[in-house]
């Protein structure tokens, strides 16, 4: 017999001795193939009652909506207009304002009340049987697991419908998700098998509820449900787990081979364990179908080819997060690590064909307006790159031909170089080294030192420019820390400071020095001793000089030491660059020595030159400290 010929068979038994425990993981439809096929079966002969166990806090609780559903269906069985069964509802099972209607159609087992008892709640009267009239009662029980209270009190509740008052019983529940209870308690297991008379499990027929899901469901594009219609056997396969000729997915994922034996094992038992876990929930498939609508229109709007291989890693995705096997960075949270998602859907899942602005989406329900856009703008700008230079530059490594990289690779160092590249650029300039490394893949030696600097110009453009950081960044996780070299990492955090504010910060604070400095070098010193620095820069330098060249005899005693206080301080914080500091620090050391040279060469200015030579010997001392 299939899963529905089980079911009818069990509610046809006419004295039952235990419970049906219908079982199957959550979404898979148990509760749609009762609902729509079961019911409509048997409808002629048999009256169902579903009692959501779902929040249930106490037994008395689930027997109060027993008799609820049981009284409900007595009376509307009677009164084919529900007018009594809506007032019944009305006053929440109270006779008062409807006992002279009701009396006058109540069944045998409540027929007892007298017209005067008004305050008295019906439920206390009532005694429920397992027919109303001549058809036959089953009481499904539906959330067996997401109850709140005991799973062993709840089923000792439910055999008391099914043993002694001789209803068939249903049990509606995903199993794998009942806790055994502890050594004070019977366990689950032995108290099941008093209980229940058979256990069925639900495994759905993955085709039919396919072509359901998408004959049923409203779209706005014609065009996209014949857009499904026409990769339905793809949708089949990710969501079932199996290929069209039965293969499971589990034959085609790479088992892992790196590592020490401890390491390849653990690895390994942990994919086990995750696949065991690939969803078949059909209630996200109705949602992975129904957003995925939004992402198309975006993807025919940009002209995005392979927009099917979109729709499968969008798919994918979606199962996988909201089975809760996403996981999402602690500090980075526009990073979701998506490996297992590749794991799980094997040739269906890629990262080519996702983008975090949707990831985001999917996972936080977060649509981003401005950085889907940019992303997607980013994607188009890769399917459509024409020289060597553009696909090394947007693409990953290993999509590129041998040639693109080999005639690419050395005009985009250069301009990697000479600051010339947007620092997502930069971040894939990381990352596909990183896989060259490991895939032992032949590309240009680069140097590192001269990226950082060309990074450095980029930033520094950047900050002039006022531009805030971009929509969409390409970030690399910390977790890969051990993946990249010193030099390498320290390229990646000098455009994350500048993606987090820190880099604007100190520009912010060199910028209110200099204004400052124009104004009066007093308060310029008073304001920017307790703010955060990372140089001293040539700017700062021509303005101290000017001002300095500028002040009277009294401020110039203390310029010196206060220059020295500030110098001091950021060089405590460890984004602190020394050598542009000991430039900038150079050049102001010239310039004094070019005011003596100048306005201090005869004794009417001994004062001056006495303040000059002092902040000079001070600059040597500052010198001195920045060489150890």
């Amino acid at each position: 017999m299939n899963t529905l010929e089980e079911l009818e068979y069990y509610c046809n038994i006419e004295e039952p001795v235990g419970a049906l425990m219908f079982t199957g993981e959550w979404g898979c439809g148990k509760t749609y193939l009762i609902n729509t096929e079961l019911i409509q079966r048997l409808k002629k002969t048999h009256i169902f009652l579903r009692i959501s166990l779902f929040g249930v806090m106490s037994i008395e609780e689930v027997k109060a909506e027993v008799q609820k559903k049981w009284l409900n269906e007595c009376i509307n069985g009677i009164d084919n207009t529900g007018k009594v069964a809506s007032a019944l509802n009305k006053y929440g099972g109270s006779l008062k304002g409807v006992a002279k209607n009701v009396n006058e159609f109540m069944p045998d087992p409540v027929k007892n009340i007298v017209n005067g008892v008004f305050s008295i709640n019906v439920l206390d009267f009532v005694k429920i049987e397992n027919k109303i009239g001549d058809k036959k009662v089953v009481l499904i029980f539906d959330d067996l697991e997401r109850a709140c209270i005991s799973t062993t009190d709840l089923l000792g509740c439910i055999n008391e419908y099914c043993e002694n008052l001789g209803f068939s019983t249903i049990i509606v529940a995903n199993e794998d998700k009942i806790q055994s209870g502890d050594e004070n308690n019977i366990k689950y297991n032995e108290i099941k098998e008093k209980i229940v008379q058979r256990t069925v499990r639900h495994y759905p027929e993955y085709r039919s509820v396919v072509d359901n899901v998408i004959e049923n469901m409203k779209f706005k594009l014609g065009s996209y449900k014949s857009f499904l219609e026409e990769y339905i056997d793809e949708i089949i396969v990710i969501f079932s787990g199996k290929t069209m000729d039965g293969k499971s997915l589990n034959d085609f994922v790479e088992k892992c081979t790196k590592g020490s034996y401890r390491e390849i094992d653990a690895e390994n038992r942990r994919i086990r364990e995750l696949l065991k876990k690939r969803p078949h929930n059909i209630r996200s498939l109705k949602c992975a179908l129904q957003d995925f609508e939004r992402v198309y229109e975006l993807l025919v709007e940009y002209d995005i080819p392979e927009q099917n291989k979109w729709l499968f890693s969008f798919i994918a995705y979606t199962f996988s997060a909201r089975a809760g096997l996403v996981i999402k960075d602690k500090e980075y949270e526009s990073i979701f690590y998506d490996d297992d998602v590749s794991q799980l859907y094997p040739g269906y899942y890629s990262k080519k064909y996702m983008i975090d602005g949707i990831k985001k989406w999917i996972s936080d329900g977060e649509w981003n307006e401005e950085a889907i856009n940019c992303q997607m703008s980013f994607m188009k700008e890769r399917y459509t790159a024409i020289t060597s230079l553009d696909k090394a530059r947007i693409n990953s490594i290993l999509d590129l031909e041998e040639e693109d990289m080999l005639a690419g690779y050395p005009e985009l160092l250069n301009l990697a170089y000479e600051g010339k590249l947007d620092l997502n650029d930069y971040v894939y300039l990381l990352c596909n080294s990183n896989e060259a490394k490991e895939y032992d893949i032949n590309i240009p030696t680069i140097d590192w030192n001269k990226v950082q600097l060309g990074v450095e110009i980029k930033i520094d453009e950047l900050l002039q420019s006022h531009e805030g950081p971009s929509d969409y960044n390409v970030v690399i996780g910390d977790e890969s820390k051990n993946d990249y070299t010193d030099s390498q990492w320290k390229v990646y955090e000098t455009i994350e400071k500048y993606r987090n504010g820190q880099l604007q910060l100190f520009e912010n604070n060199r910028n209110l020095y200099i204004e400052l400095m124009n104004e009066d070098p007093y308060i310029a010193y008073e304001e920017i001793i307790n703010k955060r620095l990372d140089c001293f820069s040539d700017k700062m330098a021509e303005v101290t000089l000017n001002a300095f060249k500028k002040s009277s005899n009294a401020d110039k005693n203390d310029m010196p030491f206060n220059t020295k206080d500030i110098i001091r301080s950021m060089m405590s914080y460890s984004e602190f660059k020394g050598e542009q500091t000991e430039t900038a620090l150079n050049a102001l050391k010239c310039g004094l020595k070019s005011y003596l040279e100048q306005h201090c060469s005869s004794n009417k200015n001994s004062i001056a030159a006495a303040h000059a030579n002092r902040f000079i010997q001070t600059i040597d001392i500052l010198l001195a400290e920045l060489k150890k």
